[in-house]
Order: structure tokens, then sequence, then C-alpha cells
């Protein structure tokens, strides 16, 4: 799936789409390659904020950037865990093939990629609700697709929001 298709949605992208240089050092310090669809949504788009609703994280954005955001919201989980353990049925990053979060909606729910052996033989994605969860059999961009259509079983955007955005996707901060 390329990015052609989040072009009539969201617009053309705001970046160069230089996958090399936005993750060769991320994912060395990070121990893990992550799946390039991810990777060259992230590298076009960047650090992003999509209908108002869904921040993106970047490797190297200055506001919205990857590894800060991971730190933060695995920390909150750690805590979340050791208080209420049952809300937290999936291992998560370090942890071997443990769930890595890569965006957050403004209503408080995390996207995490879930890597092969996690939860399914390939990259899939899973969603933190709060206190539920929901797995996808998609591909990062395959399931943002399908979300911005609509066309997941839980509505991931409220429909208000799409209505009132006139700027569906805005890059926010700048990159290093």
């Amino acid at each position: 799936m390329g990015l052609v298709q989040f072009g009539s949605i969201l617009g053309d992208p705001e970046l160069n789409s230089d996958v090399v240089a936005d993750w060769s050092s991320f994912e060395e310090r990070f121990g893990r390659h992550l799946p390039d669809d991810y990777k060259e949504f992230v590298s076009a788009y960047g650090p992003c904020e999509i209908f108002g609703d869904l921040w993106i994280w970047h490797p190297r954005a200055d506001v919205l950037n990857l590894e800060g955001a991971m730190d933060r919201v695995l920390a909150e989980a750690d805590f979340m865990r050791s208080q209420f353990p049952e809300t937290y049925p999936y291992s998560l990053h370090p942890a071997p093939n443990g769930l890595i979060p890569v965006a957050e909606s403004q209503a408080g729910a995390n996207i995490y990629l879930a890597p092969p052996g996690s939860i399914r033989d390939t990259w899939t994605i899973a969603v933190d609700w709060k206190p539920s969860w929901s797995l996808y059999d998609y591909g990062f961009s395959e399931f943002l697709l399908r979300a911005l259509n609509d066309e997941l079983d839980d509505a991931f955007f409220d429909e208000s929001i799409l209505e009132e955005v006139t700027v569906p996707c805005r890059m926010v901060g700048n990159i290093a």
C-alpha cells in the first residue's frame, strides 16, 4: 500500500520522504527495524496531527518526537500495569516482541505496532482504548487508511471533528 491513497484524504505530504535519514539512527539505537509502510508514511507526512485528533510521532521531530513520546507512553503504561495489571494483556517494548507505541489520539488512545511474534506472524496494529484493546490484522498504512475511511469496527475519528477540521493533516513542529 503506497502513499498515493492518502493524498486524496490528507493532502500532499509535506516532507521529502527521506526514510534512510529519518530512521537509520533511531533503528540503530532502538535495536529493531520497523515496518516499511509505517516509516514511509511518517517520513512523508512527518510529525503530524490528523483531523485535529491523532498525533503521529517522528524520530527527528522537535515536538512530536517518537523516542520521547514512546518513553512517556511506556512509563505511563508501566505505572498503570502496576496498578491495574488486567488492563495490559500484552507485553510492551522493550520486552521481546513487545508492542511499540507510535501514535496517540487526543482522547488518550495509544496506537501500537505489534511486531511479528507478539500477536500474529506479521506486523499488525493494537489500539489501547483505555481500558479495552482492539487488534487489527493490518499493517500501519492499511489501518490508518481504514480509520480515515471509517472502515474499522470501532470508529476512530469522531464525525463532528471530521466536519469541523479544514486542514486534515498538518505538520507539527520541525525536523532536526
